[in-house]
């Protein structure tokens, strides 16, 4: 994806797509797409601080 970790955690609201509730994505985009994507850079293990 080219997006680290930390982005895709972030609590931002205008991050499409990203891996937290509050994410507002637009378009296509929604809260939680980019889940898979921190799951697979942790290597295939859900970590503590995984959002949901």
């Amino acid at each position: 994806m080219g997006t680290s970790r930390k982005d895709l955690l972030a609590d931002r609201k205008m991050w499409a797509g990203a891996c937290n509730p509050n994410a507002s994505g637009s378009g296509y985009w929604n809260p939680g797409d980019a889940c898979s994507a921190v799951i697979m850079l942790d290597g295939w293990k859900i970590k503590e601080d995984y959002p949901w």
